[in-house]
């Protein structure tokens, strides 16, 4: 696919970088939709199509005309011109007849030049979008995840495939929304996405009156789908938005992997993602894995929960605030930024042979999570429990260990205080790890928010 955009006078006034993001953002969704197709998509700044957005719409978007067409009309160009599987699997779970709530099904342009209803290069805006100005937006690809600031490719993402015919209201979004196993939900109410039948839950549609009901539900999990994004989480197209595309009438490029984690090294500036391995260790839960070495400073994001997560010697970042379940993040050596999720998550410090002083920080650690810093006993060391320590914006309870002739090392629990240790929030023991096959055990210091 190509997606042209035509842009209003008002982008003349957007911040540097923003062209640049939107592109970026395109062509992730033409490398992902195969199919060979030319779509013109018009954008505004702080307006769309002319109309101001209200003060607190990030941004907007949508398909241009299009056509009403009846449910046997649907599913014969579904059969006739969509090969993906997804939209294959729909189509055999179909009932006979059209659902009687529904007397027709609106198609976007986009859709029907996918379909061969349209010439595939037919001039003309198929589509328009809009994002808000009174925003503060992360334009680099590289740094999407920046504290404070909105992931404008995410963003640019979701309102894009609106404009490719991701809308609510009576189109073929209507017949992957259920509400019970072959029972189809109405627009608005919250329903979930499958292709099955109804059978298997893909994602849950976000069912707030008057709100979007071709979004998640899920506030800001870190899917360009999503209802809601949050400043410093990313958005990735997700393996469930590949297959609501691909059940709207599009062809995925099925060489186009899903994206599980976004690695950006902070010592050269590159990005890129991968999608890890299956985890093979003995931590309960777990599915995933990333397994990183060297000195390199490197920050990953995860977009999948239930993860291994290891980077190597250098300062690292590791965020899975955007997903749940459960989780673990070591960072190894050097000083390390764990961010946890709203799921069970452990964190590891590691302070056996540090060479220089190093400084951690832990935030969004919550009820069922734990940090293990390894090397830390209560013989030998010398533990100070601070309060307002760390960075800004990330500050709390740090303890700042000790011993005679090694350096430093400081493990920060923001948004903790001393209180806390007295309190029932944090429980503080020591042990001794077994040996295992291969790896001698360790002593440490557990945390446990309780």
């Amino acid at each position: 696919m190509q997606i042209d955009f035509s842009y209003d006078s008002s982008v003349s006034s957007a911040p540097a970088g923003f062209t640049a993001a939107l592109a970026y953002a395109a062509g992730v969704l033409d490398t992902l939709i195969a199919n060979p197709i030319t779509v013109t998509i018009q954008v505004g700044w702080n307006e769309i199509g002319g109309v101001p957005l209200g003060a607190g719409d990030v941004a907007e978007g949508g398909p241009l005309a299009g056509t009403m067409m009846s449910y046997a009309a649907v599913v014969a160009a579904l059969r006739a011109h969509v090969t993906d599987p997804a939209a294959q699997s729909l189509l055999a779970s179909l009932p006979n007849v059209p659902p009687s709530q529904i007397s027709g099904y609106y198609i976007a342009p986009a859709q029907e030049k996918a379909w061969g209803m349209l010439p595939p290069a037919g001039a003309g805006a198929d589509g328009m979008i809009g994002f808000g100005s009174g925003f503060n937006y992360s334009f680099n690809p590289n740094d999407q995840s920046a504290a404070g600031l909105l992931a404008f490719i995410g963003v640019a993402e979701h309102e894009i495939t609106h404009a490719l015919g991701r809308v609510d209201g009576d189109g073929p979004l209507e017949l992957v929304d259920y509400s019970a196993p072959g029972v189809l939900a109405r627009t608005n109410t919250g329903g979930y996405f499958s292709v099955d039948g109804g059978n298997t839950n893909l994602g849950q549609f976000n069912g707030i009156p008057n709100g979007d009901s071709a979004d998640w539900a899920a506030a800001s999990s870190g899917d360009s789908f999503d209802y809601v994004t949050n400043p410093g989480v990313a958005g990735i197209i997700s393996t469930s938005d590949r297959t609501l595309l691909g059940a709207l009438g599009y062809s995925i490029n099925p060489a186009v992997t899903p994206s599980q984690f976004l690695i950006v090294n902070e010592s050269s500036g590159q990005a890129s993602v991968d999608d890890g391995a299956a985890y093979v260790g003995p931590v309960t839960g777990l599915a995933h894995e990333l397994l990183l070495t060297g000195a390199s400073n490197t920050n990953v994001t995860a977009f999948v929960a239930n993860s291994f997560i290891h980077t190597g010697a250098g300062n690292d970042a590791i965020d899975v605030s955007g997903v749940g379940g459960t989780n673990v993040l070591d960072g190894s050596t050097g000083s390390n930024f764990l961010t946890g999720g709203s799921g069970s998550d452990t964190f590891f410090i590691d302070d056996r042979n540090p060479a220089a002083a190093i400084w951690s920080t832990i935030a969004g650690f919550h009820s069922g999570d734990a940090a293990t810093i390894w090397g830390v006993t209560q013989a030998g060391f010398t533990i100070d429990w601070l309060n307002g320590q760390g960075a800004s914006g990330a500050t709390g309870l740090t303890a700042s260990v000790t011993a005679p002739g090694a350096p430093a090392v400081d493990v920060t629990l923001a948004g903790f205080t001393t209180a806390d240790l007295s309190n029932g929030r944090l429980a503080v023991s020591f042990g001794t790890s077994p040996n295992e096959p291969g790896l001698a055990g360790s002593t440490y210091m557990n945390i446990k928010a309780t």
